[in-house]
């Protein structure tokens, strides 16, 4: 059995697809002539270092007022903006905009704000003083009605992001100071669970199980996954987990319950130790737990159950192919080989990757051995099989497993 639970929602809102909007972890909005070739270009290092995608805006081009629609997008995509306001970020109406956009998207979409103060102080930036004063007069020259309804978005957006002075440089070392911003952003990332490569059919199992979670209400949801061993009822867990592991303040990840009890026929003293009931739970709370036991989750009724089922033929073909071939498809002289694994292995995802993974490179006759030593074993007693197969295959092939 595996528990995976999240607490502390901050809202009722609950995203089909909520991990996937964010395409980088972070985006750096920076002024060009005041830092590309020094302290940006150092923090783009630390942060590649630090294996932190980030969105990195490297073509000097001319820029206009206007941000192209690919920028835009990449800062709607970005977890996190880091902002580096240097003397004279706010001489650029591109650098402006950039802002403009951020403090949007902190707003509408979540997205978590880094304000660096580089050899400027947070009261300039945040009451355009200063340096920023000067530049402000030079954008209000001749400015017409519109422009004048542009700067005073500039203005807002530099208060907002000015009333935070948790990053001035100051006369501070550079490097210790890039570690300090490494340091805080590596806390905002989520760590979400590898799930391994070349998954299908995940995108209706999750949609289902989604339907059981209830969104509305905040109240607390529990959902039980149930199904033989090897169905893939951890996959889909880790999948939802990850799904939604952006939307709460604390998660957990519980993995092998079973196994460290030693017991197979204590599934429900476990889960009521787990957890017993939605009165354990903060608000908001989503619970979910994968059993092999759906007698586990009748004893507990405030459960809803989800029964994980094998793959169609099309999608135990796909994921047979990806382990056998390297490919969504077998080999043209493969096909019939391949439909008469799919006919033993029944859709069970973990029979189809083990025998895929155990096939790799095997010539017609080793493939005609293993279907003869196939026949020998009962379905029903799969574990032997995937034994068979997994003594067969060299170490490599064990650690992609």
């Amino acid at each position: 059995m595996a528990s995976t639970s999240s607490s502390q929602r901050p809202s009722s809102s609950f995203s089909s697809n909520s991990n996937s909007r964010w395409r980088y972890d972070v985006f750096v909005s920076f002024r060009g002539e005041d830092t590309r070739n020094s302290f940006t270009d150092h923090l783009y290092s630390a942060l590649d270092g630090g294996n932190i995608k980030t969105f990195r805006d490297d073509e000097e081009l001319p820029r206009g007022e206007e941000i192209s629609p690919q920028l835009l997008k990449a800062i709607e995509e970005s977890r996190i903006a880091i902002i580096v306001f240097s003397k004279t970020y706010a001489h650029s109406k591109w650098c402006l905009n950039e802002l403009v956009k951020i403090m949007e998207c902190q707003k509408e979409k979540g997205q978590k704000v880094f304000p660096i103060f580089y050899h400027v102080e947070p009261t300039e930036v945040r009451n355009q003083t200063g340096i920023y004063g000067e530049a402000f007069k030079n954008h209000q020259t001749n400015a017409d009605e519109e422009k004048k309804n542009t700067i005073e978005e500039w203005k807002a957006a530099l208060r907002k992001a000015g009333e935070s002075s948790r990053f001035p440089l100051k006369d501070r070392s550079e490097s210790k100071f890039i570690e300090e911003i490494i340091d805080e952003i590596r806390m905002l990332i989520p760590k979400f669970l590898h799930v391994g490569e070349n998954i299908v059919g995940m995108d209706e199992i999750l949609k289902q199980v989604k339907l059981l979670i209830d969104t509305k209400s905040n109240e607390v949801s529990m959902v039980g996954i149930f199904g033989i061993g090897g169905i893939g009822k951890t996959t889909i867990a880790k999948f939802i987990y990850n799904d939604i592991l952006d939307q709460f303040k604390r998660y957990s990840f519980v993995e092998n319950v079973r196994e460290r009890s030693k017991d197979d026929h204590d599934c429900p003293r476990q889960l009521k130790f787990l957890a017993g009931g939605s009165e354990w739970f903060g608000r908001g709370s989503i619970i979910i737990v994968t059993t092999r036991n759906k007698c586990c989750l009748d004893v507990h009724k405030t459960y809803s159950s989800y029964e994980a089922k094998g793959l169609a033929h099309n999608k135990a073909l796909e994921l047979f192919s990806w382990n056998a071939f390297q490919q969504p498809h077998p080999k043209d002289n493969y096909v019939n080989l391949c439909n008469r694994v799919l006919h033993y292995a029944k859709g069970l995802p973990l029979a189809l990757q083990v025998l895929g993974f155990f096939l790799f490179q095997r010539d017609e006759d080793e493939w005609e051995s293993t279907l003869h030593r196939l026949k020998t074993i009962p379905f029903d007693d799969i574990q032997k099989v995937l034994r068979m197969s997994y003594d067969g295959l060299d170490d490599k092939f064990i650690r992609d497993a």
